[in-house]
């Protein structure tokens, strides 16, 4: 029997997996596709997530990015800049398989094309029956994805609400790949709720668009008028436009059923103002090994204290990001001119992404700027 079971082999599976390894647990880790496997993703990496990471990534990395070009209805163009590279573009496929070869590297095993069908509790353990088998575990960690099997299985769905993406991969067109090296575009007046962007990856191009809620058509629009925009409608397209969802959880419920704990997007720890997902999986990863561990000798292990934790270190964060987001929310003009008039809000906006300041901060900055130029009106109590 296996100390911990892992469900999932994204970036907060595979972390998990290696942090609890690392520590001498026996793991378990079920990755349902064969790997590597393609993953829609736009592949960024923001600075702060590959120092929760603590590996060396230089031969995953595609393009260092310090360049940022804001557009608010694919007009004003404002451009923002940064010593350090504040975010890094990877290909998932490569990203996530070097993840999971960490994990058995630390002692993991990895199984991958094991999609999990059922899990069920026995007496002090579960059975999770696997297209791979059936296998016994005293914890089970749900890392499974925006549609997570261990979420309904364990009744920890919440209140969620999902984003819709497309990206495509088109190749730069010739002659113009320098124009795109190590800066990202991003509009966020094509949409009312969300963003379009253009990630350059090496020798392709991510073009996508997103939208929390949207629909399918209206953030296909998006992409296309962007890429018109950057004069890429001739561009050779690499990998046609997929779709995946984000899940959000607006404020943040239980995580945990006695031994099982949801983490990553499987929790619905999104970042609403962004869509990035990876620093929170990578974060929870952290949050939950340190619970696991403490638990895991008892005869009854109860991860309560996982769900407090996020709580208490995560939930500030995301608190403070859903009330930008309905601040902000249909106003891209407004948050342009702040923009555009304020290059210390941009500049602030970069260290977000970075992590040399947090979303309370950042929040902060921003109605402050609003109260100064009357945009703004505090709700009275």
């Amino acid at each position: 029997m296996k100390d911990v079971i892992v469900v999932g082999g994204g970036p907060a599976g595979a972390a998990l997996a290696y942090r609890l390894a690392a520590r001498g647990l026996s793991v378990l880790l079920l990755e349902k596709s064969s790997v590597p496997r393609f993953k829609s993703c736009a592949g960024g990496i923001t600075r702060k997530a590959v120092r929760e990471l603590n590996f060396d990534l230089s031969p995953l990395i595609e393009e260092e990015i310090s360049r940022f070009i804001f557009t608010a209805n694919l007009e004003h163009p404002v451009e923002a800049a940064t010593r350090e590279a504040a975010v890094y573009t990877v290909s998932r496929e490569k990203f996530d398989a070097f993840l999971l070869m960490k994990a058995a590297s630390a002692g993991a095993e990895v199984i991958t094309g094991a999609a999990v069908r059922k899990i069920e509790r026995q007496g002090r353990a579960f059975l999770v029956r696997a297209d791979s088998g059936r296998y016994r575990g005293k914890i089970i960690a749900g890392a499974d994805g925006a549609r997570s099997m261990v979420a309904r299985s364990f009744g920890l769905e919440g209140a969620r609400i999902h984003g819709t993406t497309l990206e495509c991969h088109l190749a730069p067109p010739p002659g113009k790949e320098g124009r795109f090296r190590g800066t990202i575009h991003v509009d966020y007046g094509l949409l009312r709720q969300g963003y379009a962007w253009l990630f350059p990856k090496g020798s392709s191009l991510s073009l996508g668009a997103g939208a929390l809620p949207g629909s399918p058509g209206e953030i296909r629009s998006a992409l296309k008028k962007l890429q018109e925009a950057l004069e890429l409608e001739r561009a050779e397209l690499l990998l046609p436009a997929r779709g995946w969802l984000l899940p959000f959880q607006p404020a943040l419920r239980r995580l945990h059923d006695g031994a099982v704990l949801l983490l990553g997007d499987a929790a619905g720890l999104v970042d609403p103002f962004t869509g990035e997902g990876i620093y929170n999986a990578l974060r929870s990863a952290r949050l939950a090994e340190k619970v696991i561990v403490e638990e895991i000798r008892r005869p009854s292990p109860n991860l309560r204290r996982y769900s407090d934790l996020v709580r208490k270190e995560m939930g500030p964060e995301l608190a403070a990001a859903w009330r930008l987001v309905r601040l902000l929310s249909g106003r891209a003009s407004l948050y342009h001119q702040l923009l555009q008039r304020h290059p210390q809000f941009a500049a602030g906006f970069l260290e977000l992404l970075s992590g040399e300041c947090g979303y309370p901060q950042f929040l902060r900055r921003c109605l402050k700027l609003l109260l100064s130029e009357g945009l703004y009106l505090p709700q009275r109590r």
